[in-house]
């Protein structure tokens, strides 16, 4: 069974770092467009899927 895909994976097929990738799934315009297509189109690809709960974790550990 084939591991879930993550913002690594992602980051290493693209060419970019996990940030940009993070930064890319949440479209923040500090990644250039063609960028964060890229990102996007290779994350859809993948079959990423965003975690809400594991993001809530990393909130509620940065709020500490």
């Amino acid at each position: 069974m084939a591991s879930r895909p993550t913002l690594k994976t992602i980051a290493d097929q693209v060419g970019v770092t996990v940030s940009a990738v993070s930064l890319a799934l949440r479209n923040d315009l500090r990644i250039s467009q063609a960028t964060r297509e890229r990102i996007q189109q290779a994350a859809k690809e993948l079959g990423y899927v965003y975690n809400r709960h594991a993001a809530g974790l990393r909130e509620a550990i940065a709020a500490l």
